[in-house]
């Protein structure tokens, strides 16, 4: 029994003075990963405050039109598409429509995931 108790001891010991070497360590990996997480967060903080200054610039030249007469004026014109109605009737004739309507698939070209496009 005392052997025993002996031998819970020094592994006792032993695990102390292994995380008493350990903790140090630890300590500063820790004080390390978030300086670099607060380094990163303030990077994608910046980010974010610049493409909202850039989302307002776009907004405001769109919106006066880039000559600053503050008429509102669409980038483009738009094109009305007229789309198939879908009836619940008959599913398989509504998709080959959509299949003529759109070009729909994987585009690994442009490395782009699934992707649809207008047929003109």
């Amino acid at each position: 029994m005392a052997e025993a108790t002996r031998m819970q001891n020094a592994i006792r010991e032993a695990e102390e003075r292994i995380m008493m070497a350990v903790e140090p360590c630890i300590t500063r990996q820790i004080r390390e990963l978030e300086n670099h997480f607060e380094t990163q967060f303030t990077n994608v903080q910046e980010a974010m405050r610049g493409i909202g200054l850039q989302m307002e610039e776009l907004t405001a030249a769109r919106r006066h039109g880039g000559n600053g007469d503050g008429a509102t004026r669409p980038a483009m014109r738009l094109t009305r598409l007229d789309f198939p109605k879908f009836t619940r009737d008959d599913v398989e004739s509504w998709i080959a429509k959509c299949e003529r309507f759109f070009v729909v698939g994987w585009n690994a070209r442009r490395g782009q995931g699934l992707g649809c496009e207008y047929r003109s």
